[in-house]
Order: structure tokens, then sequence, then C-alpha cells
């Protein structure tokens, strides 16, 4: 599973000083050209790289590798596998988003992610019948179509997103907000266990992790990062689902959405996609119809037939035979992507003439330091601001993505934030 065991020590010993989520591994790599480079560089050469602060310096100069041999360790009793940037398996999707994970673990049937047509399928944990049905009869579907289904093992849609692809025989990715050593929430250890036998589970932070709330937002990243496409089936307003959604346009995918009830508050979130340029959707066949061009020796929409029945919590369900779609084919993803992002984006009507910038009301604590921080310093790298504010990497990093939800902030190629 491991290709140098040295790199490998290089880039454990990087993500512990560095944190999960940190897009200082990315501007040392392009610095210095190689993990062994940076971990050989001493503090004068640190300090001369562009956007680095004296704390991450400091951090940097604890050449300590006895973590990093007992993550090893761990990895090589439990069978876990280590995934980094040199890796050949690593999925290159990944390379292409800001603050790549440094360190993936991973359990189960690790395939090159980069061949399959993978989608993200994401929703609320307090879902509706009619979204657990539907959650479970797309996933089931997309999986007999050819597709990968990737969601995050959580309660709710993420939960009925991968027994749908199981039930169907496909290949799942569930990435976790936790270590690797556990099964959260618990009640899915055997939902897990199936994944693993498979399919793969995997999870950029390290083993005993605990899944507290701050991991989830930077789990979504992956999510969608790993993925073509990602379909929200059921999300309120304000969800982990749309932060998924929102990350999957920033990172140049295509994003659907499940048409809900109007009123409906499990619903008002993937209304309110559709209404800004996401493509509704009703079955597997209008996500896959995308694909199928580019991947012709993937997808197969006639492999998708109706589910006759179904036993499965909270209710039992028939599904149809889904329609043929006639789709507008050929153009590449990117290119739909690009559109899409246009779609989402503000009308140039609305633009206004530039004002000076005065903090808004609806922020306090962590994130108003943030807001004011960004308006007296200008643009900065989450690195940072968290130097900056005397605060964990992954505490600012989720400040930051309710920020850019919000609508006050937004991300740039580089990796640095500034006011919206």
């Amino acid at each position: 599973m491991i290709l140098n065991e040295n790199s490998t020590l290089y880039w454990l010993w990087l993500q512990n000083l560095c944190g999960e989520g940190s897009v200082l591994p990315e501007i040392l790599i392009s610095h210095f050209g190689s993990i062994k480079d940076v971990y050989e560089a001493d503090e004068q050469d640190y300090e001369q790289v562009s956007g680095i602060t004296a704390r991450s310096v400091k951090k940097l100069a604890d050449k300590s590798l006895d973590k990093a041999r007992e993550i090893l360790a761990y990895c090589k009793n439990e069978g876990v596998g280590i995934l980094t940037p040199d890796s050949a398996l690593y999925p290159k999707r990944l390379s292409r988003i800001p603050c790549k994970p440094a360190v993936l673990y991973y359990k189960g049937v690790m395939v090159d992610l980069d061949r399959e047509v993978c989608i993200a399928e994401v929703g609320t944990r307090e879902m509706t019948e009619y979204g657990s049905r539907t959650a479970y009869t797309m996933a089931y579907d997309m999986a007999r179509g050819g597709a990968v289904v990737v969601s995050g093992m959580a309660k709710g849609v993420d939960g009925m997103a991968h027994r749908g692809a199981l039930d169907a025989g496909g290949y799942t990715v569930a990435v976790l907000g936790c270590g690797i050593d556990r099964a959260y929430p618990s009640e899915h250890v055997g939902l897990m266990k199936e994944i693993i036998g498979c399919g793969v589970v995997m999870t950029e932070y390290r083993p005993f992790t605990p899944p507290i709330g701050r991991n989830f937002p930077m789990r979504n990243r992956i999510v969608s990062g790993l993925s073509l496409g990602t379909l929200v089936i059921e999300a309120p307003k304000k969800s982990g689902a749309l932060i998924t959604a929102e990350t999957a346009l920033k990172q140049g995918r295509d994003v659907f959405a499940l048409p809900g009830k109007v009123g409906e508050m499990s619903s008002e979130g993937s209304n309110h996609l559709i209404r800004n340029g996401a493509k509704m959707v009703t079955g597997a066949t209008d996500i896959l119809v995308e694909y199928q061009n580019l991947y012709p020796t993937k997808i197969d929409l006639n492999k998708i037939t109706a589910i006759k029945s179904r036993n499965f919590a909270p209710g039992s369900f028939v599904a149809t035979e889904l329609p043929n779609f006639s789709e507008k084919r050929g153009e590449s993803a990117e290119k739909r992507a690009s559109v899409s992002e246009k779609k989402m984006t503000k009308p140039e009507k609305e633009v206004k003439e530039e004002k000076p910038y005065t903090l808004p009301t609806d922020v306090e604590g962590k994130q108003l330091e943030i807001l004011t921080l960004l308006m007296n310093e200008g643009e900065m790298t989450s690195d940072m601001i968290a130097s900056k504010t005397s605060s964990a990497i992954t505490d600012i990093l989720v400040e930051l993505t309710m920020l850019e939800i919000m609508g006050h902030i937004s991300a740039n190629p580089g990796g640095t934030y500034k006011l919206s």
C-alpha cells in the first residue's frame, strides 16, 4: 500500500504540523519542489517562502518523525492504506482543488478514481420519506448505470446513498469527518464494514480524531473534489449539503438538485440551487447522460431498470421505469461547469459602484475578527489568519467556509481569502 516509506513519513510529519485542510503544504511544495526538500530545509530556507508566517516557520523547525512513525505503525497493523500526493492512486481530481489533502487514510478496495464517473450524493440528515426513497433510488440507479457514488456516511441521505449503491452491486466511496478507526455515526458500523468489503472508506483525519463539528465542512471539499458532479437530494437553507454544492461549483464541477415541495424546509436549499442554475433532475438518467459520451466504456443507461420493491426505513416504495432523455451532448464537463458557474453568479446588472466596506451586523466573535483582519490587511491565506488570530487552523477553516456561504468573503485560486 505504501510506495516509499520515507516519503510517506515526511508527508505525515507535514500534515501533523500544518493540520488538515491547510494550504501550507501546497505553498511549501510549490517553493521547494518535493516533500524531501521541504523536510530537509532549515528555518532560513522557510523564511524565504512567500506567504509563510513566523509561527509556521517555528513549527517546521521541529524535525521529529516520532508521531509520523507512530501513525505509520498503526496503519500497518490495522490494514489502513495511506495515500499522499506522491502516490500513484492519489486522485488527480483532488490535486486540482484548493487546500488538497496532504494525506488520505483509507480502508477497502482502492481503485483509480480518476477513471471513474464519480457522483457525490448529499443531503440532510433529517430527510423526509420522499427524500429517503429518492436518495436510495438515485444511488441504486447510478450504480447500476456505471457510476461510483460518493458520500459522507452520515445519517440521512448519505447513508441511503451508500445503501442504494451497495444493493445495486456498485462501488461506493465514503469520506469521513473523523479518524479511520471508527464509524460515525455509530449505527453505521455495519454499513462501514460493507463499504470496506467492496468499496472504500477514506479520511484526511489522523487515526483517533473524534467526529467534531468543525471537521465536516472540511470533509465536504473532498466529497465534491473526488466527483465530476454533486447531487443534492434534500437540503434546508443552511446545511452541509449546500456547503458541498458551493464547494463543487468553485471546483468547477457540475451541480444537480432534486426538486422538492414548495414550502418544505427540507427542500428550500435544493430548490434554491435549481433557481440559481443547478440542473434539476428527476432520475439517475438525467445525471449519467451528461457523462455518457465522455466515459462510453463506463456508462450504460440500458442497465438502469426499475426497482420492483424494496423495504427500508421509513417505509416501502415502488419505483417506476425512468424515461429516456434527449440532452445536448458532446460538451466537455469543464465547459458545462463554466456555464453553470456563470449562471450561479450574480447578473452583471446587480454589480454596483464600489463603496467603502462596512462590517456586517450578522456576524460576531471569531467571524467578526476575521472580517476586521481582512478589511485592514487585505488578502490573506488561512494559515496567516490563524496565526494573526492565535487560532487553530481547523477552527479558522470552518469560520471561513461559513463566511463564504454567507457571502461575506470569497476564496481566490491561490489559496487566499478576500472580502466580497
